[in-house]
């Protein structure tokens, strides 16, 4: 039996689009550097040509830089500076902070510790020298 021209006309039509689409499957499952590429400069046309709009989500980094160093004083900062920050951001309408440091130790600095770990009248005759 043999098949007609609008037979394998007909296989072609599902046959190449077939072909493309795993080739480009394929690709991508490889991560080819060019197709990466390829992909980023579409996604950066489709930018120019139709940016997002801008949503103001709310969202605000405090960052501590020179700055702040140069005001403040060198960091590490007392806990009842960064306790006056989260008062403030509270009173401005914060509705959540994040610290991006790590509190390993405690304050040293805080005038609870300070207090605690201040001589007793007993224990002044051991300073003295």
């Amino acid at each position: 039996m043999r098949l007609s021209k609008s037979h394998l006309l007909t296989g072609l039509h599902y046959l190449i689009p077939l072909v493309v689409l795993l080739t480009c499957i394929f690709l991508r499952w490889q991560d080819v550097p060019f197709v990466d590429q390829l992909r980023l400069s579409v996604f950066d046309t489709y930018q120019r040509i139709s940016p997002r709009t801008y949503e103001d989500v709310g969202v605000r980094i405090v960052d501590i830089d020179e700055r702040s160093l140069e005001e403040l004083g060198q960091w590490p900062w007392p806990r009842t500076r960064l306790a006056g920050l989260l008062y403030r951001l509270r009173s401005a309408g914060t509705q959540v902070v994040g610290f991006d440091i790590v509190f390993a130790e405690p304050d040293r600095t805080s005038p609870a510790r300070v207090v605690n770990d201040w001589p007793s009248g007993r224990d002044t005759d051991k300073i003295k020298a």
